[in-house]
């Protein structure tokens, strides 16, 4: 499958998977209460740093070796299911305690589910992995739609049933016998493999390092439920998670489509001898133009978005969400390097520069013992600059791409972006302090029109890689609608 073949069918997969992510969020959030939805944010963000010791690794292991055999997998699985089952057992007795130390006995019951869920991934998660390898990204679409249907409808479906807290559990579980079964299906050849002991050095050596970056990568995402839930409660995490819930449906979606599809694509082309900075720069320039025109859209419409969506109740997340939004803009040129560093085998980098971010994130997370959530907030700028600085290093140490070359990969971008958006912008000062806003629904549909409208023409006028891409993909839908 092409690179564009690729990327079509991901961005296609995870639309689909936008629409059903939203609408059963748009449900759930007024099925329940920000209370409760806090309780399985903070189990979830728990049994997240389990998540990445059960995978040991062994993903991106099976991705980045220069050849693949039966063996290789059934080694990598036996990792996932000692590491995995070990796991469980462990989450399911420290629930108890995590309960109390959150004073929330209602955390128990949610990860007694999640830990049984947790236990059933490993039986696909080897499958998935070689799929990616192999770039079959088209099967894996269509596995990955079929399994957030099932856990869209499951979830709707137990918090109808009165299930509360718990649906969201309950929903993860269904999705997720589905993709396995489904992974099954697919590659049976790798299906109920025996496991295999022999060859477990290499797998431990790159796994010990890549578990440990992954776990220190976690705080960035689940730090901040854990933090906050202790020092401002549970309902200022349901309202900073909800401020983020735009990003995570949107633009962070992004990321898992040109993640998904370059960590493969450029892990294959090391393995062939390619030019590792020139696929880095061109990989950049289209990433950096749909990431900055994403955040441009929603810094503008995120707050009317949020509460009409989400109801007057989050109106402390619209608020927060124009600037968190902004602040993700400052490190939209190092988000690919996490990749691009673990596809070339740079597990060590990965962990150094996840260490040196994250300490800044987690002094900011604790300010929030002292100052409001809306100040603590403002400080994710400082978390985002050092974030930026520890990632450019190892860019330009194993692949001598330089913060140079990667502000001119960016810079184009940013100004087609900053142009295409700034009447918009214009018009969002007029309307907030006229007195006479426009209606959220119309607000919302006049304001994103205009910004993705001007940052279309501002690409029209520019020597951007993309403008002959948007050219093709329209000759194509004209061509596809033209009477014949």
């Amino acid at each position: 499958m092409s690179w564009y073949r690729a990327l079509g069918s991901t961005s296609a997969a995870t639309a689909v998977n936008l629409v059903l992510s939203l609408g059963s969020s748009v449900i759930v959030a007024r099925l329940l209460t920000p209370d409760e939805i806090g309780v399985f944010s903070i189990s979830v963000s728990l049994l997240a740093f389990a998540h990445i010791l059960r995978d040991f690794g062994v993903g991106q292991y099976l991705i980045q070796l220069r050849d693949v055999q039966r063996e290789d997998v059934r080694a990598g699985f036996t990792v996932m299911l000692c590491t995995s089952m070990t796991l469980a057992l462990l989450m399911v007795g420290l629930a108890p305690w995590a309960a109390s130390f959150y004073a929330e006995p209602r955390m128990t019951a949610v990860f007694y589910v999640l830990a049984l869920n947790f236990a059933l991934i490993p039986f696909g998660a080897q499958i998935l992995s070689v799929m990616k390898r192999e770039l079959a990204f088209g099967s894996v679409a269509r596995i990955n739609i079929t399994a957030s249907a099932v856990q869209a409808a499951a979830t709707v479906a137990f918090a109808y049933a009165g299930q509360k807290h718990l649906s969201m559990a309950w929903g993860s579980l269904a999705g997720n016998v589905v993709m396995i079964s489904c992974l099954f299906a697919a590659r049976p050849h790798y299906a109920f493999l025996r496991p295999r002991f022999s060859g477990l050095g290499k797998i431990l050596k790159f796994g010990s390092q890549s578990s440990l970056s992954g776990i220190v990568g976690r705080v960035g995402s689940s730090g901040p439920d854990l933090v906050l839930g202790k020092t401002l409660g549970m309902d200022a995490v349901a309202q900073f998670s909800r401020a983020n819930s735009l990003l995570a449906m949107f633009a962070w979606k992004v990321d898992e489509i040109l993640l998904q599809v370059f960590g493969p694509v450029f892990a294959k082309g090391l393995r062939e001898g390619g030019d590792a900075r020139a696929n880095l720069r061109q990989a950049l320039q289209t990433y950096s133009l749909v990431q900055f025109a994403i955040l441009a859209v929603l810094a503008l419409v995120g707050p009317t978005l949020i509460t009409l969506l989400f109801g007057p109740q989050w109106e402390a997340a619209a608020r927060l969400s124009t600037w968190l939004t902004l602040w993700s803009a400052i490190v939209v040129p190092i988000q690919l390097a996490p990749a691009a560093l673990m596809a070339a085998g740079h597990v060590g980098a990965c962990l150094r520069a996840n260490l040196v971010s994250n300490v800044a994130l987690v002094a900011v997370l604790f300010s929030s013992a002292v100052v409001s959530l809306e100040q603590m907030a403002w400080l994710f700028i400082v978390y985002r600059v050092i974030n930026l600085g520890a990632w450019l290093h190892p860019l330009r140490q194993h692949f001598d791409f330089t913060a140079a070359q990667c502000w001119q990969a960016c810079r184009g971008s940013l100004g087609i972006c900053a142009l295409g958006a700034a009447p918009a912008a214009a018009a969002e000062i007029y309307l907030r302090t006229s007195g006479a806003p426009l209606p959220a629904l119309a607000h919302i549909v006049a304001l994103g029109a205009v910004s993705v409208l001007g940052i279309m023409l501002a690409l029209q006028f520019s020597t951007h890689p993309l403008r002959a891409e948007m050219h093709k993909a329209f000759r194509l839908v004209a061509h596809r609608f033209a009477p014949h």
